[in-house]
């Protein structure tokens, strides 16, 4: 009798951890991220038990997956396929005390899905308070409440699930609202409307020793990579990096393997594979804006070969007649 209990508690077990959704692996989610793999080497191989795997999870349905990095209490990245534009008006964005955390960050909770502070008992939130920023790191820090998975690329139904804490990491403001936005909203109005399937990887390079309140690690980078896949098969993926700084608020457009090389450099010289099943020779996306200049550049090119052949035939007709006119005199 005993034994059958101990096997039904294994069963029990597993059950839940199955469930869970801060979990071993992304099995679970797996289907954010290009071919089903997740980006490799952000995590050493041997472990490490302050990296947190999480599928987004709100009303039972996951929105997008999330690596979280415990000691420094931000994500290291957001993987998402952003939503196509339905016509839908979003609500309002909600007061930071009504954003979300990861119950599951508090001792022995398996509760799969997001929760708000007003949900979650007191003792428990002590235990999240641990693992993950909250409301009150980001109050008079003079730090915005950064996005990885943003807002704005998502539709009325799901935009409310980008609100949570482990989505988020401290974002200079003018950063956040300026060339940063003007990237999101590059990537939702020019390049969404040409992919069939879009699989989006945004994250951060941690600071070495800058923190909010000693708790919060302000990011020195924020980056983000895409691949595109449009309705002809055709594939491309591009990327960007900028410096979370009042100083410059420049986004860099970059190829896929710089970006990688970058991120190697910062995470202790290991091989960085945003989108691990992807060719290496994938090609840069091109834009209608992209193929527009380069039509530009073509005539410009071309119509300035042909006064320049004009102007030597020009030339060259003046000389001579100069010359004859020499000629004629003598």
């Amino acid at each position: 009798m005993m034994a059958m209990g101990i096997v039904l508690f294994c069963i029990i077990s597993a059950f839940w951890t199955g469930n869970a959704e801060v979990v071993p692996d992304f099995k679970n989610c797996n289907e954010f991220f290009y071919s089903k793999q997740e980006p490799s080497g952000f995590i050493p191989r041997n472990g490490d038990g302050r990296y947190k795997r999480i599928c987004q999870t709100l009303h039972n349905k996951r929105y997008f997956a999330t690596l979280y990095d415990t000691k420094y209490r931000i994500p290291v990245y957001s993987a998402y396929l952003p939503d196509k534009p339905d016509g839908n008006k979003r609500p309002p964005r909600p007061n930071s005390r009504d954003w979300f955390y990861e119950p599951e960050f508090s001792n022995g909770s398996h509760e799969p899905n997001m929760m708000q502070k007003k949900d979650i008992r007191p003792e428990d939130m002590q235990n999240i308070i641990k693992n993950q920023a909250v409301d009150e790191d980001y109050k008079n820090s003079n730090y915005t409440r950064g996005h990885l998975s943003p807002y704005c690329h998502r539709n009325a139904d799901s935009c409310m699930s980008t609100f949570t804490f482990t989505n988020m990491a401290p974002q200079v403001p003018s950063f956040n609202n300026g060339n940063w936005c003007k990237y999101e909203e590059y990537l939702n109005k020019t390049i969404l409307p040409s992919c069939a399937v879009l699989f989006v990887v945004t994250g951060v390079i941690p600071s070495k020793d800058n923190f909010i309140k000693r708790r919060v690690n302000i990011p020195s980078h924020f980056w983000s990579a895409y691949y595109c896949q449009n309705s002809s098969m055709k594939r491309c993926s591009d990327a960007f990096i900028g410096r979370n700084t009042n100083d410059t608020n420049e986004v860099k457009t970059v190829t896929l393997n710089e970006l990688q090389d970058k991120l190697k450099v910062h995470f202790e010289g290991r091989e960085i594979r945003i989108f691990p099943a992807l060719d290496n020779t994938i090609l840069h996306c091109t834009t209608l804006y992209d193929t527009f200049m380069r039509a530009c550049r073509t005539i410009y090119d071309t119509v300035y070969e042909v006064y320049r052949w004009v102007c030597n035939g020009i030339e060259t007709v003046v000389k001579w007649v100069i010359y004859e006119a020499s000629m004629l005199k003598a």
